[in-house]
């Protein structure tokens, strides 16, 4: 593994589990093949929405697995965040 992008592909290979998410009142935990998934969704979003390599994002969200996929996706696709 060389760089995130080469992470993110990893994530498929890993069993168990990779982020559990606490809740006001419940706790979810993510696999990693559910992290990628999840990932590779944001991938496409991104792409739907015209944000290429090299553009820039914000995100502001507190820590959850939606902040996670959205970071890593960027990372995938070499969007500055």
């Amino acid at each position: 593994m060389k760089t995130l992008s080469d992470l993110v592909l990893e994530l498929r290979k890993n069993k168990g589990i990779a982020i559990i998410n606490h809740g006001e009142f419940r706790r979810k935990e993510y696999s990693y093949s559910e992290l990628y998934s999840i990932v590779m969704k944001t991938v496409y979003y991104l792409e739907f929405k015209g944000i290429k390599k090299g553009d820039k994002v914000f995100i502001w969200s507190y820590n959850s697995i939606e902040w996670a996929s959205i970071f890593l996706a960027c990372a995938f696709k070499g969007i500055v965040v």
